[in-house]
Formats: structure tokens, sequence, C-alpha cells
């Protein structure tokens, strides 16, 4: 979670890619992840927005979320916010909760804490030789 949210752009997208990875969903379960990979749909780097929108698909709910990574940020804003309603009208309570993954026993996202740690996000430039 402390590198989706709050890593340098290469670590965000190195992880948006293995959260939506399929073993990685089978082990943590796909239930809860939606609300953390929809903060990153308005991510300033596109490759980011890219990745993520391609696992976010893969979660319960999410496999016709329609979204264009290359928008405006008007556009990347309401996607993701439009993401995260689609999360928590879908779920009834997720299968993971605690401090660590941002839910609360209530199944509710720790907002605060969500949004502490991406106010303390790396925003330095980063060049990702491919």
């Amino acid at each position: 979670m402390l590198w989706l949210l709050k890593g340098h752009a290469a670590q965000r997208v190195i992880t948006a890619w293995h959260v939506g990875w399929e073993p990685a969903l089978k082990a943590s379960e796909r239930d809860w992840l939606a609300p953390f990979q929809a903060e990153l749909l308005a991510d300033e780097y596109r490759v980011v927005r890219y990745v993520v929108a391609r696992g976010l698909r893969s979660l319960p709910g999410f496999g016709n979320f329609r979204y264009d990574f290359l928008t405006d940020d008007t556009a990347l804003r309401k996607a993701a916010r439009e993401a995260q309603k689609t999360w928590a009208l879908n779920l009834e309570r997720p299968s993971r909760r605690g401090p660590e993954v941002l839910i609360g026993g209530d199944g509710m996202v720790l907002e605060e804490r969500l949004r502490a740690l991406v106010a303390a996000k790396d925003q330095r430039p980063v060049t990702i030789k491919e």
C-alpha cells in the first residue's frame, strides 16, 4: 500500500502491475483493492493510470469499466470518484480489513489515512527506461 499510494512513479507503476497480477489476486483476494487502485486513475503519470486501469478491470464489478487514461485532469478525477463509488455500491464486506490495508473493521476505507498517504506521495520526476 505504501508504494502504491505514496511511492515515486516507478514504484507506483510496478506496484499497480503486481496488484493486478492474477497470482497476487488469488493470494490476497480481490474485493478490497478497488478504492486504492481508483486513487491512481488520476495519477500524474500516464503509464501508472494505464496499468492500474487494466488491473481494476479484473476486479468484481469493473469488467466493463470505461476509462481513458489520456483524458484531461477533470475527467480523470471523475473516473476515480466513479470507481470508488462502484466499489462502495457493489461490495457488502471486503474479505481483508485492518489498518495495514486501510480498511476498517466496518469494511469502510480509512479515508483519513488514505489521504495522508496520498498527500505524502513522492512527486520527484522519474524517467523509466523500457
